[in-house]
């Protein structure tokens, strides 16, 4: 692993390292599918590529992760990751297999990383959306709507500036962030049609310089066999200059976020007490955690400080969503 020798020596080493979701992507589904139509195309040996889509299908597993060792702050187009899983593959290919695969010629056949990378992140981005976000919001919803029937004739004071003022129904109050997040999905789901637009295939600028013409499009439809999303090619002019797609994703969680923030400082405002406070709600698996070490039986509403931890972190991290544009590596 030449590369990755020489590149961890030049390049910075904060202990970042790629999320999980980000290797499968890119070490293993991209990996694969660029093999596979590869080997289809008559452009690889189906040896070697087999051994690549093993080894692929290996890191998609999470098995080689911690051989993914530069750090996420690198520099140009993402070359370093890129550089990283080729020769990872073409190392266990050797090891693992017996068959002699260069990361370069094989593994990285008909690709750049200024293709590779963009797409990998989109990939990565559509499939925790799908698998992990938008299961959560559907828990919620359904959770929320359980509730607002519940304490439907649950009567409590409104309040302005924290004041008292016109009666309202727990179920009311509830139903306020209901819609909200109703509509924060429709946003979600609104937004996350323009990220599954993929520049595979345009390898350095975009014209799809040194690979075969239908390489992109049969890559695709190797991903979405795999992935069961419906990615599509979209211009590569576009997609490997701009990440504003993501900017986009990422106001839309932003949205999201901001709604959760203001439901869990009520939450939190309503548990407050149990005597001095105004006691309105309970949460019971609050006292499965010890609230105070001095104050026995003390509960505190962890659950909701955790889920503002989670929010301060997430608008801290969307604060810098103008920063996957230095990821791409065409000037095109």
């Amino acid at each position: 692993m030449e590369f990755v020798r020489k590149a961890r020596d030049l390049y910075l080493d904060t202990g970042t390292r790629f999320p999980r979701r980000i290797i499968w992507a890119m070490g293993g589904l991209i990996k694969y599918a660029a093999a596979k139509v590869n080997v289809e195309l008559g452009l690889l040996s189906s040896d070697v590529g087999g051994a690549i889509m093993k080894v692929s299908q290996e890191l998609m597993s999470g098995k080689y992760d911690n051989e993914v060792v530069l750090d996420v702050y690198q520099t140009g187009s993402g070359t370093g990751l890129n550089m990283n899983i080729n020769e990872i593959i073409a190392k266990h290919a050797y090891l693992d297999l017996g068959i002699k695969v260069h990361p370069n010629d094989h593994v990285n056949l008909g690709q750049s990383s200024n293709d590779v990378v963009p797409t990998a992140i989109r990939v990565a981005a559509v499939m925790e959306y799908v698998e992990s976000l938008r299961p959560a919001i559907n828990d919620l919803i359904v959770s929320l709507r359980r509730r607002i029937n519940e304490f439907s004739d649950a009567v409590k004071p409104g309040r302005t500036h924290l004041r008292d003022a016109l009666p309202i129904t727990l179920g009311q109050e509830l139903s306020g962030y209901l819609d909200a997040f109703l509509r924060d999905v429709q946003l979600l789901d609104y937004v996350i049609n323009f990220v599954k637009g993929l520049p595979i295939g345009g390898t350095a600028v975009g014209t799809g310089f040194n690979t075969h013409p239908n390489f992109g499009d049969e890559v695709i439809k190797v991903i979405n066999e795999v992935s069961g999303l419906d990615f599509i090619k979209v211009n590569p002019f576009m997609s490997m200059k701009l990440l504003t797609d993501l900017v986009m994703l990422s106001g839309a969680i932003r949205v999201l976020s901001l709604d959760l923030h203001r439901f869990g400082q009520d939450i939190r405002l309503m548990f407050s007490g149990p005597f001095t406070g105004l006691n309105e709600v309970d949460i019971p698996t609050q006292s499965e955690v010890a609230g105070s070490s001095i104050m026995p039986g003390k509960t505190n509403p962890v659950t909701v400080e955790s889920l503002l931890q989670a929010i301060a972190q997430i608008l801290g991290l969307i604060s810098q969503s103008s920063m996957p544009q230095c990821l791409g590596g065409s000037l095109s």
